[in-house]
């Protein structure tokens, strides 16, 4: 298989406490409250937030304490609360991005979020190495997620 060959989609899946809208206005308008700035970020210890903005056309970015931003990717659909759907690239160029999907689906005892993290061919000769990475970083990175929504 060449570098280039798609890849199958990664996909993660948790359960956050609560219901669907809590769930979905939290991944993305509370982005900055949960997101591990500390260990996913381009800036590194410099990263002072990071913000979802949660319309079609919107940014997904990283703030330096200087006021510089790192744009991370852009939003292509969103169906609140259910669905958004965003192109992801933090630390690369845009033609590099991969696509992400996550759903919000309601269940007796809370929301169970599936993510999609797809398009791995459009990282070219990295998209072997992203993918393992970011296998074994997007389950720390929902945790913090559900650990947030957990918090009234």
């Amino acid at each position: 298989m060449s570098a280039n060959a798609p890849k199958a989609p990664l996909q993660a899946r948790v359960v956050a406490p609560g219901p669907e809208d809590r769930a979905f206005e939290i991944f993305t308008e509370a982005f900055g409250e949960w997101w591990p700035l500390q260990t996913h970020s381009v800036f590194g210890k410099s990263a002072k937030t990071c913000v979802f903005e949660a319309r079609v056309g919107g940014r997904i970015f990283e703030r330096h304490e200087d006021g510089r931003e790192s744009v991370w990717g852009n939003v292509l659909e969103v169906s609140a609360p259910s669905k958004v759907r965003f192109t992801w690239h933090p630390g690369r160029e845009a033609e590099t991005a991969q696509e992400i999907t996550l759903r919000f689906e309601k269940m007796m005892f809370g929301t169970t979020v599936t993510l999609e993290h797809d398009k791995w061919e459009k990282a070219g000769a990295a998209a072997t190495q992203l993918r393992a990475s970011y296998d074994r970083d997007w389950p720390g990175v929902l945790k913090a997620f559900v650990e947030r929504v957990g918090k009234r």
